[in-house]
């Protein structure tokens, strides 16, 4: 069963290969942005907030993403990632200096009643004490 698994996906890898080539950020492709142009459409980032976060000290892409919000949306970066570090990478050298982005589940506020729930002190069970 592996080695059929292993046939299947060697024959569809040029396919994946091609496509990956064709979806590569190239340099060119950053070098006429505007500052109003959205990089984060989540989060609604522009270029220009980017600068900024760079100018004001950011030099790895989750200070990035603490100072602008860029990749905390709902997709986690997944349309933006790249972009966001390669748009670093150009201000920090290389691609490596940027770093990656420290994944988090996405989550979703509990209140804390939910949490706590509707307990007394006499519920809370008091193990009896360990012999000496």
């Amino acid at each position: 069963m592996r080695a059929k698994l292993l046939r299947r996906r060697s024959k569809a890898m040029p396919f994946a290969d091609a496509m990956a080539g064709m979806m590569q950020l190239r340099p060119s492709m950053l070098a006429n942005l505007s500052k109003d142009t959205i990089v984060c459409r989540c989060e609604d980032v522009a270029l220009g907030e980017i600068e900024s976060a760079v100018a004001s000290g950011a030099i790895e892409v989750n200070q990035l993403k603490h100072f602008t919000r860029c990749g905390m949306g709902p997709c986690q970066g997944r349309m933006c990632g790249d972009v966001v570090a390669e748009l670093l990478a150009i201000h920090v050298g290389s691609r490596e200096a940027a770093g990656q982005w420290t994944q988090r589940p996405p989550l979703r506020p509990v209140p804390l009643a939910a949490v706590l729930g509707n307990f007394r002190y006499e519920d809370i069970p008091i193990p009896e004490a360990a012999p000496l």
